[in-house]
């Protein structure tokens, strides 16, 4: 089994957008496509398919659907098949989407960009070692706000010792090895903070992209860039392996420049409240920011010990019970928010 997915992983693109667990559920999801079940089916798909693009709709996904040759999914197909069926369904359903480059309304000047491009960098494969955590953020930031556009979400990986494990780190890096060969040489792969990787992970990661620097390096053709950041000064196994791919020239854009591009940011709606002190009165403007846009209200809370899986399921429950209409969801943060809560707000403010 473990094989048979590697093997898909390796030949197709877009399965690597997608954990194993995703892809069984995408295939069990297709399984029960007929004519009377598929407005619920498709609106299913929906909800996991977007992880891939966001922007993806449902009428896309059944014109995909009416396009193959063969739409029979069965369970009774062998491992093999199943996952080749699976493997051309996406791929059909993605590999010709036009890549949107998400833009801010604000434009750094370009002797600004010209300093901090990741073109500077040389070579498809660098590391920048931060001295604080917090500054991995700023880093992710620099590294796109320079080439004039923000992250699409499967370009970054933020790590935590809490729930990256190596299928994570396996998928990135299989999309860094294949973008070439399918059209995205100007993306940019990140994967932050592997100071927070266990050594077994980094050691599996270690192998893995030497693996393939070597292949690269034997093509003749050009290769997207993969950077790794650090965001602590610790001697991890990654950064003493490949301390000859430490970028010791990188700087950070100056904030004010991060500030505008946010500011600016014409995406998704979000805002922050923020107050160095309680009882300042952020609630208060929340609610009444959202009464005068005439918005149902959802509050959050996020605690130390809150999990992704349990909030994303309040988000869906919750669309699903206001029957999609426009929503404001107010999450409330505790001071400590859990490490991997930093993946999910990144694909909430560029997703």
């Amino acid at each position: 089994m473990e094989k048979i997915v590697e093997d898909s992983r390796n030949k197709y693109y877009f399965i690597n957008l997608f954990r194993a667990k995703e892809s069984l559920h995408i295939f069990n999801l297709l399984t029960r496509y007929k004519e009377e079940t598929k407005n619920d089916i498709l609106r299913e798909l929906l909800d996991i398919l977007q992880l891939g693009d966001h922007n993806l709709t449902v009428n896309e996904i059944e014109a995909c659907m009416n396009g193959m040759q063969d739409v029979t999914f069965s369970k009774e197909m062998s491992v093999a098949a199943k996952m080749e069926k699976l493997c051309l369904f996406i791929e059909a359903l993605f590999r010709n989407r036009n890549i949107n480059y998400r833009k801010s309304d604000y434009t750094i000047p370009s002797a600004i960009t010209s300093k901090y491009s990741v073109a500077n960098f040389g070579g498809f494969f660098r590391i920048i070692k931060l001295s604080k955590e917090k500054e991995v953020m700023d880093a992710i930031m620099t590294i796109y706000s320079a080439q004039n556009r923000l992250p699409l979400s499967e370009e970054v990986l933020l790590c935590n010792s809490h729930e990256t494990d190596i299928e994570d780190i396996y998928l990135i890096l299989n999309r860094w090895f294949k973008s070439s060969a399918n059209g995205k040489l100007n993306h940019i792969f990140c994967i932050g903070n592997i100071h927070e990787l266990p050594f077994s992970v980094q050691s599996k990661m270690l192998l893995r992209i030497q693996e393939q620097i070597s292949t690269m390096a034997k093509a003749s053709n050009n290769h997207a860039k993969l950077v790794l950041l650090s965001g602590a000064d610790s001697n991890s196994r990654l950064l003493v392996e490949f301390s000859q791919y430490v970028d010791s020239n990188f700087k950070l854009l100056p904030h004010k420049y991060i500030s505008a591009i946010l500011k600016s940011y014409h995406g998704n709606h979000v805002k922050y409240v923020f107050s160095n002190r309680t009882a300042a009165g952020k609630t208060r403007y929340i609610l009444k920011d959202i009464y005068t846009n005439k918005k149902k209200y959802k509050r959050i809370t996020v605690l130390e010990d809150s999990t992704i899986r349990d909030t994303v399921f309040t988000l869906k429950r919750t669309v699903e019970n206001m029957d999609r209409k426009d929503i404001a969801f107010h999450f409330s943060l505790c001071p400590l928010v859990p490490k991997h809560f930093n993946s999910l707000f990144l694909n909430f403010l560029f997703g």
